[in-house]
């Protein structure tokens, strides 16, 4: 969606999978989930001041979940994963997705820390996955190395078979090699 201003201004918004877009009167903000959800108080990986590694260390340390319940999601440590971004995180790392988050190393939590702000940046600067085009017609030229894109194909890095759970209302692809 696209829309122009008067003063030659525009707002664009793009969704692919699952998204919202809602038009709404004032009494009808209350009832709706959108609005009631506060991502205030989440970080985003792209601000250096909200996401740190030791408040995110702490956050993971204390949970007895699955990793992909604390990256994706409406209870996620930091706003803007997608399921697609958290796998190619996981696998970068080396981590199983069922892994619990409580049961990361330091030095696990750290290589997380630095993926998530990797790929993240990763994204922005090829203008997003190699899969969709921005409202300009502009292809991205980000390929992820993990998810739905490796269906039926075999590691990259080791060779073994890719294969696909249901996890957390979603499918995550994953090397069972690779990722402990």
């Amino acid at each position: 969606m696209k829309l122009d201003f008067n003063d030659d201004s525009s707002l664009t918004v793009a969704l692919t999978g699952m998204g919202v877009i809602q038009a709404l009167k004032d009494d009808e903000l209350e009832g709706s989930y959108v609005y009631k959800r506060d991502f205030s108080k989440v970080a985003s990986p792209v601000n250096e001041a909200e996401f740190t590694f030791e408040s995110f260390s702490k956050q993971l340390a204390e949970k007895k979940v699955n990793i992909k319940s604390m990256l994706v999601g409406k209870n996620a440590l930091v706003v803007g994963l997608s399921n697609n971004a958290f796998q190619d995180i996981i696998f970068r790392t080396k981590i199983h997705p069922k892994r619990k988050a409580s049961d990361l190393s330091e030095d696990e939590r750290r290589s997380l820390y630095d993926m998530i702000k990797l790929v993240i940046s990763e994204r922005i600067q090829l203008g997003g996955k190699d899969q969709f085009t921005d409202i300009y017609g502009r292809q991205g030229q980000y390929t992820p190395a993990m998810g739905s894109n490796m269906s039926e194909k075999t590691c990259l890095v080791c060779g073994t078979r890719i294969e696909k759970l249901n996890l957390g209302g979603g499918q995550v692809y994953l090397c069972p090699k690779c990722q402990k």
